[in-house]
């Protein structure tokens, strides 16, 4: 059994994949295996990835027909032999020693999931490797927590890519990706059940992953996946619906990420999202259902905005009234209608 099964799902990135790959194949832990998973590229990363596998006999091929990133990462997880599940996104890479120093971490301390920072870099803008962490996790770096102990947790983004999980952890817990076509942003709800799951985990101060912000191809950066962020947090309101302190939770992440939805959108996808998120989140609003320590008061604040604009008519019509009750039902039906 290898230590560490990374999993790398693989779309169209032939201009990255090289350094993605060299940067896992040369880690200073050689006992790992490398899933690379080809989701039916049409440009030249299946064939490098052969290229690699051939000279590496810890790459697995798995090429397949696209069906999308939560597919692919279920292909990998089902694939995977490892104690513990890594991944890498073939757009990013990942330092020398990443593996082995979780890894170490992770074994000493019979850990579910052990995480650390990350960089972000750009090779087009300004931006070279800047250190980033999602939340202030001072109070708890290099400590064994259970993560729904502590709320600062669930604050920020998944970044699920900067961690390695406890296989059976995550099997045990049936803990897996949303496959909805054409979806994005399927790590929110994996990275909540992970935490949701955990018993024993630790964040490391440490950066070891780099974050490329400037693949034009990401899904952050388009306006027709408006609704995806919704499919992930329906599926953990129907999965814990029963269970009110994780309700309180995930109403909290339905207000952050609905808000962090919306500003990411163009003008005409917040038209189109404004209806949702408003009918949504009002009611989370209006019977105090969420964990107030999660919600940014960035997003508290925009979102009351929203709700307050929603809750004002687009147009006032003055209708003055003198002597016409001739012609005022008329008039008043067609203003009505």
């Amino acid at each position: 059994m290898p230590k560490v099964s990374i999993v790398i799902p693989t779309y169209n990135v032939e201009s990255y994949l090289r350094e993605c790959l060299d940067s896992v194949v040369n880690q200073t832990l050689k006992d790992i295996e490398i899933i690379c998973v080809n989701d039916g590229s049409t440009d030249n990363s299946l064939q490098i990835i052969q290229e690699y596998a051939a000279k590496d006999d810890r790459i697995k091929v798995i090429d397949k027909p696209n069906s999308g990133y939560g597919h692919s990462m279920n292909v990998g997880i089902d694939n995977a032999t490892g104690e513990y599940l890594g991944i890498v996104e073939p757009d990013d890479y990942i330092e020398w020693n990443m593996c082995e120093t979780l890894c170490n971490k992770a074994k000493e301390n019979n850990l579910d999931f052990v995480k650390g920072n990350y960089f972000k870099y750009s090779t087009t803008g300004n931006i070279s490797n800047e250190i980033f962490s999602t939340f202030d996790k001072n109070n708890i770096y290099d400590k064994l927590i259970k993560p729904s102990e502590h709320k600062e947790a669930f604050i920020g983004g998944a970044s699920i890519w900067s961690a390695i999980y406890k296989l059976d952890m995550l099997k045990n817990n049936n803990i897996r990706f949303l496959e909805t076509p054409g979806a994005s942003f399927q790590d929110t709800s994996f990275w909540i059940n992970v935490l949701f799951a955990t018993q024993k985990a630790m964040f490391v101060k440490d950066a070891f992953y780099h974050y490329r912000i400037d693949n034009a191809n990401s899904s952050v950066k388009s306006n027709s996946k408006i609704f995806c962020i919704c499919d992930e947090l329906h599926s953990l309101e129907k999965r814990y619906s029963a269970e009110n302190d994780k309700m309180k939770i995930i109403n909290a992440l339905k207000i952050d990420k609905y808000t962090w939805n919306y500003n990411r959108l163009n003008l005409q996808g917040q038209e189109e999202f404004r209806p949702t998120y408003v009918k949504e989140v009002q009611t989370i609003f209006e019977n105090n259902m969420y964990e107030k320590k999660i919600v940014t008061s960035y997003a508290e604040n925009v979102c009351k905005g929203i709700l307050e604009e929603a809750a004002r008519p687009k147009v006032s019509v003055i209708i003055p009234v003198y002597n016409a009750e001739n012609y005022l039902k008329e008039c008043i039906d067609s203003v009505i209608n």
